[in-house]
């Protein structure tokens, strides 16, 4: 037996054996979850006030990491076809929603919405097994001239991998017919994008309760149309600024993900490792034959 085969060998040898290690799934739990707290905020005291009832829809959806379709789950929920009682009082409203475990398996996935209070979350029982939850709040309100309203919060991500989460900016002039501009403070760890925190604030060009007649207003944005600022504790606050002797019309919105993607066991990597070190091997062993034997 020459080389090359002894190697694959070895290879297929490790497979069969790491794998019965691992199994098909191999159980160990684990969760996630994305909160975020604000303050109340002081609608009336900034010269503001609310215009629309809370608005919000939300989806949960799980699945096993196994071939069988049976398993996949969705649900999604929208305010406007809840109880109007749902959409009511102080941001973010109320309404609460589960994905129970799924045949037996611990994997399921929630949202909570409550007074001030966001919570979307899920957990697993195998690390190739899917879930995910997901919130998309928003609220519109006018602010009167040279007056200026802001959202503050704490954000906490939680997640069976290591996080180190930090704050990003980004502003967006002028976008379409409806926006004047668009500031997005968004949360999260640059190498685990499924699980983030986003706040936005928009100023509309005119009443977005009447968008077929948007543009009311000549407003052109500007960076200075938005404060932000951001601790590494994840205290999040985004201020909106009226500049002009116009009423203006924004909206705060929030976005809410806790997300997992099937991830595979430690015996896995250990295989595809150990596999792209006998490729190579393989490779020069196969360039080294061919040298030896020659034309």
């Amino acid at each position: 037996m020459n080389l090359r085969n002894l190697a694959l060998h070895v290879f297929f040898a490790l497979g069969l054996g790491l794998g019965g290690l691992a199994g098909p799934g191999a159980a160990r739990a684990d969760q996630g979850s994305t909160d975020f707290s604000i303050d109340p905020i002081d609608m009336a005291g900034s010269g503001g006030r609310w215009i629309t009832d809370n608005t919000f829809w939300i989806e949960e959806s799980v699945s096993r990491g196994v071939p069988d379709d049976s398993s996949y789950r969705y649900v999604r929920h929208v305010s406007t076809e809840l109880d109007p009682a749902a959409s009511a009082g102080e941001p973010f409203g109320h309404y609460d929603d589960v994905l129970p475990p799924i045949n037996g398996f611990q994997l399921s996935a929630a949202n909570h919405m409550g007074e001030n209070q966001l919570h979307a979350s899920w957990q697993r029982g195998a690390l190739n097994d899917f879930a995910n939850s997901f919130i998309d709040w928003r609220r519109a309100f006018t602010l009167d001239p040279f007056a200026s309203v802001t959202l503050t919060g704490l954000a906490t991500l939680a997640s069976a991998l290591p996080m180190a989460p930090q704050a990003t900016f980004s502003w967006v002039p002028n976008q379409g017919y409806e926006y004047a501009n668009r500031g997005t403070l968004t949360w999260r760890d640059p190498d685990n994008l499924f699980t983030s925190l986003v706040v936005e604030g928009s100023i509309f060009t005119g009443d977005p309760r009447d968008l077929a007649s948007l543009p009311t207003q000549d407003r052109i944005g500007h960076e200075s149309d938005f404060t932000y600022s951001a601790d590494s504790f994840g205290h999040l606050s985004l201020t909106i600024h009226n500049h002009s002797a116009q009423t203006l019309f924004g909206q705060f919105e929030v976005f809410a993900t806790a997300s997992t993607l099937p991830v595979p066991e430690p015996a896995t990597f250990l295989m595809m490792a150990m596999g792209l070190g006998l490729i190579a091997l393989i490779t020069t062993l196969s360039r080294s034959e061919n040298v030896t034997m020659g034309p």
